[in-house]
């Protein structure tokens, strides 16, 4: 009882403060305000676009997946998905996966058709991609998705962050991808000038 009865006193009591001035030389702050700085970065970086502008433009013409090259050979492999759990997946209470057990989504699922992955901007690799099924997915890693679908009236796709090939192992374009029971099976493909595999 008696600390509270101290703090409540101390609580209302007035605060007294005492100005002691200041010593020695006084310096005014040198660093420009964090905030500021962006923002002049940004508009720098924009060039006088609108902010709806610059997302419009990088999806129009999104940044190329870096590291990838244009095949010089035949490469082919097939990429194993199945995976040995380190500890149980649970639900709740529910162990649906016990430790140990392995993995593979392709054991539960069958891909139809494939993946084709180019470069949108290479004439010979589009027309590569032209003679290949239908029910291939078209996916870009350098050029305009959105462009290209006008342009060939199909579905086009873009490797948003190099997602795709990097779990693929594509190394270079073009590039086939399909599945073969459960695995995936790779092509990295050899074209000429008009598209045509040389083997």
């Amino acid at each position: 009882m008696f600390k509270k009865c101290i703090l409540i006193c101390l609580a209302a009591s007035p605060l007294l403060a005492k100005d002691f001035g200041s010593r020695g030389e006084n310096f005014a702050v040198a660093e420009e305000d964090m905030t500021h700085y962006l923002q002049q970065k940004l508009q720098e970086s924009m060039k006088g676009r609108s902010v709806e502008e610059e997302i419009i433009n990088y999806c129009l013409n999104p940044d190329p997946i870096p590291g990838i090259g244009k095949s010089i050979e035949m490469r082919s492999f097939n990429v194993d998905f199945s995976q040995t759990l380190t500890e149980d997946v649970t639900v709740g209470d529910k162990v649906l996966f016990q430790k140990g057990e392995t993995l593979n989504p392709l054991d539960e699922i069958d891909l139809p058709g494939g993946m084709l992955f180019l470069d949108g901007t290479d004439p010979a690799e589009l027309a590569w991609a032209r003679k290949k099924p239908d029910n291939f997915m078209w996916i870009l890693v350098k050029g305009s998705p959105i462009r290209l679908q006008e342009q060939e009236d199909r579905d086009i796709y873009f490797d948003q962050a190099g997602f795709l090939t990097l779990q693929l192992k594509v190394q270079n374009t073009p590039a086939l991808a399909k599945q073969s029971g459960s695995k995936m099976f790779v092509e990295e493909v050899l074209i000429n000038e008009k598209g045509e595999e040389i083997r």
